[in-house]
């Protein structure tokens, strides 16, 4: 399997939808960018949880 594909996964399943008319092309583009921003946020979470914790924790109090 190679690298592009799996990098394109999201928007390739949304294409596969908008072909069978469920959703539209905007739809595919917000959710297929929607999902690279929470594996972002999962990565960062996990990667230092406590940074993370801390960081909403002082971004709520602005």
């Amino acid at each position: 399997m190679s690298v592009g594909l799996v990098v394109l996964l999201p928007y390739e399943i949304g294409l596969l939808f908008m072909l069978f008319g469920v959703i539209t092309f905007g739809q595919v583009l917000f959710f297929g960018t929607l999902f690279y921003a929470l594996v972002f946020a999962l990565v960062v979470f996990f990667k230092a949880p406590l940074a993370t914790i801390l960081g909403m924790f002082i971004g709520s109090n602005l």
